[in-house]
């Protein structure tokens, strides 16, 4: 569904659709004020469900097309290499005025290599690509104290969603990551990532364009996650990023992507079961 002001038409659909997610998440919260989501989130149920890594797994094994060839052309990718490698760094930063883009890459390339290595490790069962994934998780767990920077909101967004995704995968499979190192994990989407993201849209001074919806999307993941966030905040989030798909000056700059990243919050619904 088309969420940009185009027309009256896609207006009032979005109209009606923030609405709608007012109503369910305020009944939603309403009911559930103290809870964590681990206490009717369905996981995994981010950007994948059980379902969606089950059908990736019988459409790789059973060698069908498109899946194979897109299969083969993911896992062709540097990223999707369980030899990959990158630096931690305790502060990233992401353009800032003293030190520009220190840390940024290595943040930005681990946190995608890190899903797809996680996805890997789902459809194909080999224990090399959990122990690459959670490297990852485990490096950036241990070192990040801080993202700075002028963008630092969207750094922490763009690349928190992608971390708490395949923290996800590799934390309801066999995988063999370790609870200390799952609580390690937790506390710095809390400390680093989670701070960044509460401000649903103002940053900076000013209410941000529609790139800044990611803010919102890592928002939820990391609630999804079994982190305990106000439930005010979950629903201001929510609520803030849909009023904003119906102001124009919003909608103009990056629609499409940003579309897409609405779709992708409105994409968690099911996985909250019939609490939702």
């Amino acid at each position: 569904m088309s969420l940009l002001i185009g027309s009256s038409r896609n207006g009032w659909l979005a109209v009606v659709l923030a609405c709608s997610l007012l109503l369910g998440y305020t009944t939603l919260f309403a009911g559930r004020a103290g809870a964590s989501a681990d206490d009717a989130f369905l996981h995994p149920g981010m950007l994948y469900t059980q379902e969606d890594l089950q059908l990736m797994k019988d459409k790789v094994e059973k060698r069908q097309s498109p899946w194979l060839p897109e299969w083969r052309l993911m896992q062709s990718n540097k990223l999707a290499q369980p030899t990959y490698t990158n630096t931690f760094y305790e502060t990233v930063y992401r353009n800032d005025a003293v030190n520009g883009n220190k840390g940024n890459s290595d943040l930005q390339n681990s946190s995608s290599a890190a899903l797809i290595l996680a996805v890997e490790w789902s459809v194909t069962g080999d224990p090399v690509y959990a122990k690459a994934a959670l490297r990852i998780l485990n490096g950036w767990a241990g070192s990040l104290k801080s993202i700075q920077g002028h963008d630092a909101q969207l750094a922490a967004s763009l690349y928190g969603y992608k971390l708490l995704n395949a923290a996800e995968i590799m934390r309801y499979s066999n995988s063999g990551w370790k609870k200390e190192e799952m609580s390690q994990f937790t506390s710095m989407m809390m400390n680093v990532f989670y701070p960044l993201t509460k401000t649903y849209g103002y940053v900076n001074g000013g209410w941000a364009n529609g790139n800044w919806d990611a803010r919102m999307f890592c928002l939820i993941c990391v609630w999804a996650f079994g982190a305990r966030i106000r439930p005010s905040i979950m629903m201001r989030s929510i609520t803030s990023s849909m009023a904003m798909a119906m102001v124009p000056s919003f909608t103009m700059s990056r629609t499409k992507r940003d579309s897409c990243r609405k779709a992708g919050a409105i994409r968690l619904i099911p996985s909250w079961g019939s609490d939702f």
